[in-house]
Parts: structure tokens; C-alpha cells; sequence
């Protein structure tokens, strides 16, 4: 008999469940993993159970010094009780979306570690719709549809990255490496006289988007009750429709010249700094 036992004279999950938690809290993973699996023989249904299980093994899988074999060993029982801890929730409940997004990408890197390129998309794209705040996500995302042949998606993924943090070094080395095995044309290399040519045509695409919709918020403002109201909230909606036109001028050249957004911005940017030339419709 253990001295758990012992003391308390039968098994409390809960007591268990609450001593591992703390070894947690004192970063000590193997301890607290064992106890998670003594709670779940005592409570197998429980969602929060395995997803705490599963969490530790996930930062064992990570500590420094383990052998491979014994990473993969981790991995393994990491993605086990997450893939039981998600397929739990979706049952019963017991997690909230940040915990089965957080879980679903613990399975979806684990099949990515596998070369089990279709479960990993699985995951990792629930992962997407309940974390979409998950860089991380997205790039290993991009890696498993790169594998699986689906080249498209893969930089579309990488792109949506590069959108959201352009100075990302990381980032911008998994985009560059997919746009050179795809044979794509990198910003880098293309020539200034055609870096200018897309500048012009994008400023005048965000002039033309932009008077389109500040010709019709004028429309508005005019015929509101009232004048002073209209104009404020015509100085708002400007301000908004500035920034959307410019969205929607980059997603058009993007289109037009076959090449990322990303690149766009940075040929918005340079021709910005540099003055470059073009015809204002404003």
C-alpha cells in the first residue's frame, strides 16, 4: 500500500490530480506524469486529465540531455493522451478551445514527426480554427502540405505569415525556400524597372479603391439628418476605408502579377522610401 493510501485510506483522483499539478508548478514533469497516469486508471474519462498528461510528456519530449529514442518515447505518449483528451471534449466537454487547439497541435507536430503528412494537416488545421494566433501552426502546416505535394497551399499558408509578422526571419526563410524549389521569382530578384511598374499600378489601384468608397460615404454623409454627425462618422469610415482599399489594391496586384502579398508590401515599402513615380488619382 502506498502512503497516499495509507494516510487517506482509499484513491482520490482529485487529491491526485491536484499533487500533480503542483510537481507541475515545480517544472517536474516525470513525477507529475506518473501520478496523471495512476489518475487516469482512476478516472479514464477525464478530458483535462489526459490533456495535463499529455502536456507533461510534451515538455519531456523537450528537455535537453533525453535521447532521441527516449523523445520519441514522450512524443508518442504526448500525442496519445492530447488525440484522448480532444476526442473526450468533443464528447463530454472538460476543455475549453484554447486547450483541444493546444492539444490537436501537440498530435498534429507529433504525425508531422512521423511523416504522416494527412492526420498532421488534420490537426494542425482544427489547431488553425480554434488558435489562429498560432504562428507556429501555420508554418508547420505549410511544412506537412509542402511534403504532401500540395505546393499551392503550402505557400498561400507561408504567405498568410508573412502578412502577419513581414520581419519574421524565420518566416521569411521557409517562404524563400518554398519559393525556390517551386521555381518562383523572389522579390530579390526581380528588376527595380519592374518593381516600379507593379508600384504605380498598386498606388493607383489603392486611389481608385479608395475614391470609389469615400465617393459613396459623401453620399451618406449628405443626405444624414444630421450634417455634423454625418461628417464624423464620414471621417471615420475614411480612415477605415483607407486601410481596406490598401488591403484590397495589394490582394488585386498580388493576383495580377502572380506574386505573394508579401512581396507587394515590400515593393509598396521600397517605392515609398525611394519616391518612386506614379499618377495620384487623389
Amino acid at each position: 500500500m502506498g502512503l497516499f493510501e495509507s494516510l487517506f485510506g482509499h484513491k482520490d483522483p482529485q487529491r491526485l490530480y491536484d499533487q500533480a499539478l503542483e510537481l507541475i508548478d515545480r517544472d517536474n514533469y516525470s513525477k507529475a506524469a506518473r501520478l496523471l497516469e495512476k489518475v487516469i486508471r482512476l478516472n479514464p474519462n477525464s478530458a483535462p486529465c489526459h490533456f495535463t498528461a499529455g502536456f507533461c510528456y510534451s515538455r519531456m519530449g523537450g528537455e535537453k540531455g533525453v535521447s532521441e529514442s527516449v523523445v520519441a518515447q514522450h512524443l508518442e505518449k504526448s500525442a496519445k493522451y492530447f488525440r484522448i483528451a480532444v476526442e473526450l471534449a468533443d464528447e463530454q466537454g472538460g476543455l475549453d478551445n484554447n486547450q483541444i487547439g493546444k492539444a490537436c497541435f501537440g498530435v498534429g507536430t507529433y504525425y508531422q514527426y512521423k511523416k504522416d503528412w494527412e492526420n498532421s494537416i488534420k490537426y494542425l488545421e482544427r489547431t488553425i480554427s480554434l488558435c489562429p494566433e498560432m504562428l507556429d501552426t501555420q508554418l508547420l502546416l505549410s511544412t506537412s502540405y509542402h511534403h504532401k505535394g500540395d505546393h499551392k497551399k503550402a505557400l498561400q499558408l507561408a504567405e498568410e505569415c508573412l502578412n502577419k509578422e513581414p520581419t519574421n526571419e524565420r518566416v521569411q526563410q521557409h517562404w524563400k525556400a518554398l519559393c525556390e524549389e517551386q521555381g518562383s521569382e523572389p522579390y530579390s530578384k526581380l528588376p527595380e524597372e519592374k518593381k516600379m511598374e507593379i508600384y504605380k499600378d498598386l498606388k493607383e489601384e489603392i486611389d481608385s479603391v479608395f475614391l470609389l468608397g469615400t465617393s459613396l460615404m459623401s453620399d451618406f454623409a449628405s443626405a444624414s439628418l444630421d450634417p455634423i454627425s454625418g461628417l464624423a462618422k464620414m471621417g471615420q469610415s475614411i480612415k477605415k476605408s483607407g486601410k481596406e482599399s490598401k488591403e484590397r489594391a495589394i490582394a488585386t496586384i498580388s493576383s495580377r502579377y502572380r506574386i505573394s502579398t508579401f512581396e507587394v508590401i515590400l515593393i509598396l515599402n521600397e517605392g515609398d522610401k525611394k519616391k518612386w513615380p506614379f499618377r495620384s488619382l487623389v
